[in-house]
Order: structure tokens, then C-alpha cells, then sequence
């Protein structure tokens, strides 16, 4: 799980925070919010195995972002699990996997840090 803090924008909400992303990987990735999660407010899904899970965070004196890679679908990663057994599936997971949702992460982290709207 990565924080990254930006200037502080009391205005900014998960919802707008969301459309920027949209706007940002429109065409590239799916954006929707999370119901699974409760402390990520919506999903960058690059496929229902791989994606970046984001969650806004307002305080007093600042902005924050808090994102970390998983799997969308729920339903996708049980079957996952289910069909391949724990050592099958432990090897796929962290050899082609886990890799691609910290490809995600520095991808999110590399847009919040960059995007003009969260300076």
C-alpha cells in the first residue's frame, strides 16, 4: 500500500478524483468505483486480475492518495485460486501477477504526482 500526499484541495472528492483519472486513461483502462473495498474509493482495471485500487483522503491539513495493486473482480481471483490450486497458483501469482500490479502502482503514482488538477 503506497500514500502519496499533494497540495491540499478540501474541494477535491472521490468522485471528481475518479473523473480525472477517467479523463486521464479513457481508452487505455476501465475506471469504476469499488464496492468491495471499503477504504478504496474506486479501481484503475487493467484486466479483472490486475488493477490499481485508489482511495482519496481528506484531513485538515492536506490531500492523499492512497492506492495499492489487486485484482478488480472478486469473482475473477476466486476462480483464479480455485482452478489452479495454492502452488500453481502462488507461482503464477508472483511471477506474473504480482509484477503487473506494481507496474500499475507506479503508473497511478507517476499520474497523481504529474496531473495538474491534484497540484
Amino acid at each position: 500500500m503506497a500514500v502519496l500526499d499533494v497540495a491540499h484541495h478540501p474541494e477535491l472528492t472521490p468522485t471528481t478524483a475518479m473523473e480525472v483519472f477517467q479523463k486521464h486513461f479513457a481508452g487505455k483502462y476501465r475506471i469504476r468505483k469499488v464496492k468491495r473495498v471499503v477504504t478504496r474509493d474506486f479501481v484503475v482495471e487493467r484486466h479483472p486480475l490486475v488493477g490499481v485500487f485508489v482511495g482519496l483522503r481528506q484531513n485538515k491539513d492536506g490531500t492523499s492518495f492512497v492506492f495499492h495493486g489487486g485484482s478488480p473482480s472478486a469473482t475473477v481471483e476466486l476462480l483464479f485460486w480455485l482452478m489452479l490450486g495454492l502452488v500453481p497458483a502462488l507461482f503464477v501469482y508472483f511471477i506474473v501477477l504480482r509484477p503487473k500490479h506494481k507496474a500499475m502502482e507506479r503508473e497511478a503514482k507517476s499520474f497523481i504526482e504529474n496531473a495538474p488538477e491534484f497540484k
